[in-house]
């Protein structure tokens, strides 16, 4: 269930599409253009920047499964990283 509704979340926004600019509002020139601009990246710039933080935040430095080494326990690095097991 969880895979088809990670598809649907996927799709809808290519299916739904951006939305229009209110009528009137010529992006390419004059200062509603660069305020929208603007106003864009500041956004963007803000929510890369919560993303960060967040992850930043709520993720645990060396318990990545990737990175574990199963047989001990601890983090596997260095050579040990590379030797088989």
């Amino acid at each position: 269930m969880s895979r088809i509704l990670g598809i649907v979340l996927l799709v809808a926004p290519q299916a739904v599409g951006a939305p229009l600019p209110p009528p009137g509002l010529d992006l390419s020139t004059g200062e509603d253009g660069r305020a929208f601009i603007r106003a864009t990246y500041l956004a963007n710039a803000a929510l890369w920047l919560a993303l960060g933080v967040l992850v930043g935040l709520l993720g645990k430095p060396g318990k990545s499964p990737a990175m574990t080494d199963g047989h001990r326990g601890r983090v596997a690095t260095g050579i040990d990283a590379c030797a088989p097991h």
